[in-house]
């Protein structure tokens, strides 16, 4: 199992009947995670049978059969497979007018994650503008430009690595840049399809309170 920070050799679990969307499924390959946050982390072998939609803002999850919707259509982020890894990449842009891969993982806390190495490629690390703090062995960056599909952000959180420090980041495969996670998926309704490798970010509608 691949981590921003090394590699980390676990046992699987098989056979887990799961409770889930009003039915019973059952799961095997299972990751033993040492976290507090959940009981169950639904990852991509089990998430590519259907066409996943996810709207953060409004914490609600859909999955679709691959007949209902039509992403070769309505897809607005370009994404491929990587030979090293399960995880996808999706096309970003980091600057105005420079595009790059970048490993797309739901499970990350981050909002973009990068190698020092990179960083120092796209001008991060000299831009007076750029706000910097070293957070033990991670440095954290706010970078005025990010572009996903269609939707430009500004104020983006990056980590990278302090000095001195390693990452596996970039290393998975030649193409990937870093890390796309939650704190920029945050604020779309994704919809993703990883057998067809076809995605699209869009802005969420806002629910109705009742009175």
């Amino acid at each position: 199992m691949a981590r921003p920070w090394g590699t980390e050799f676990t046992r699987l679990v098989d056979g887990v009947k799961v409770g889930m969307f009003g039915t019973t499924i059952t799961v095997s390959g299972l990751v033993q995670l040492n976290t507090t946050s959940a009981e169950l982390l639904l990852g991509l072998p089990f998430l590519r049978t259907f066409i996943v939609q996810i709207d953060y803002p409004n914490r609600r999850m859909r999955l679709l059969n691959r007949g209902s919707a039509d992403l070769d259509k309505f897809a607005n982020v370009e994404m491929r497979a990587q030979a090293t890894t399960i995880l996808p990449m999706i096309k970003v842009s980091v600057n105005s007018g420079r595009e790059v891969w970048m490993t797309l993982d739901t499970g990350a806390g981050v909002g973009v994650f990068t190698s020092r190495h990179q960083a120092e490629k796209f001008g991060w690390l000299d831009d007076p503008l750029i706000t910097r703090a070293v957070d033990g062995g991670a440095e954290r960056l706010e970078i005025p430009y990010f572009k996903i599909g269609p939707f430009q952000l500004e104020n983006v959180l990056v980590s990278v690595p302090a000095q001195g420090e390693r990452t596996d980041i970039g290393g998975r495969t030649a193409d990937s840049k870093g890390l796309i996670g939650y704190d920029v998926l945050k604020h779309f309704v994704r919809t993703l399809d990883t057998k067809k490798m076809k995605m699209h970010v869009g802005l969420p509608e806002e629910i109705k309170k009742e009175n």
